[in-house]
């Protein structure tokens, strides 16, 4: 059967900036052309009080031979947009050839908030020279 190697992913791959936190919770099992998953979603990234960045859902990614290093290496096997759709139930990924190594990387999307679309609209503006200092 497939061993089976988990590593947590944050939301984005640049450097820099603020980024929600990765999954955690990750749980696994294993059965003959089976691999079950389950994890608990982020919380929202909260800055005094202001939603920076919002969860927008995770995407399961998964490759065989080794891990993937982004959601663009290797097949999306899940793209979950309920938050903690897998938290208390497993998600199962089937079709799997036993003995072959399979690797799973959670992936995070953020949305992007209303009041930082506001923010931006505001630097652009200021940045255009629209605003005063």
């Amino acid at each position: 059967m497939p061993i089976l190697s988990n590593f947590p992913g944050g939301a984005g791959s640049g450097s820099g900036g603020l980024t929600l936190a990765a999954v955690s919770g990750i749980t696994t099992q294993v059965s003959s052309g089976k691999v079950y998953v389950k994890w608990t979603d982020p919380d929202d990234l909260v800055v005094a009080g202001s939603t920076i960045a919002a969860w927008g859902g995770t995407l399961l990614v998964r490759k065989a031979g080794s891990a993937p290093t982004s959601r663009r290496d290797g097949t999306i096997v899940l793209d979950s947009k309920t938050r903690d759709a897998y938290k208390n139930t497993y998600f199962c990924d089937s079709g799997l050839s036993n003995g072959t190594k399979y690797y799973y990387k959670p992936t995070l999307t953020a949305r992007m908030t209303n009041s930082m679309r506001f923010r931006l609209f505001r630097l652009q503006a200021s940045q255009a020279g629209m605003l005063p200092a």
